[in-house]
């Protein structure tokens, strides 16, 4: 990943929510092929429309991090969440499929006034 599609990835949002986030470069990227790092942009992307639409936070996190041989990008908002059961939105199975597509995995927790979480985990 490069900084240059994280910026790309949270420009559009424009409603003053904090979005911090560690050196994107922390994941290898250099060996990604363009269709990883596609499906990483829309992955994300898809979080910030949820975030923005749904979530209203305040502030997100995002971590961008290898564990044991793998990357990992932990997504965190601050906000209003939602039951599990009461989300059924396209996006994150979007999301879901995406990852999966590059053998990846995608897990998320929410519960009502406790914002989301997520983690994409994948290989390069």
């Amino acid at each position: 990943m490069t900084n240059e599609l994280l910026k790309r990835t949270i420009v559009h949002n424009k409603q003053g929510t904090k979005v911090i986030t560690n050196d994107v470069n922390t994941i290898n990227s250099s060996k990604a092929s363009d269709h990883v790092k596609l499906v990483i942009y829309r992955s994300l992307h898809e979080l910030m429309v949820n975030m923005k639409k749904h979530s209203h936070a305040k502030a997100v996190s995002i971590i961008f991090q290898t564990v044991k041989g793998q990357n990992e990008i932990r997504y965190v908002d601050d906000g209003v969440g939602a039951s599990i059961s009461s989300i059924k939105t396209n996006g994150l199975q979007n999301v879901e499929s995406r990852i999966k597509n590059i053998g990846g995995t995608f897990s998320f927790d929410t519960s009502n006034g406790n914002g989301f979480k997520a983690i994409l985990k994948f290989k390069i």
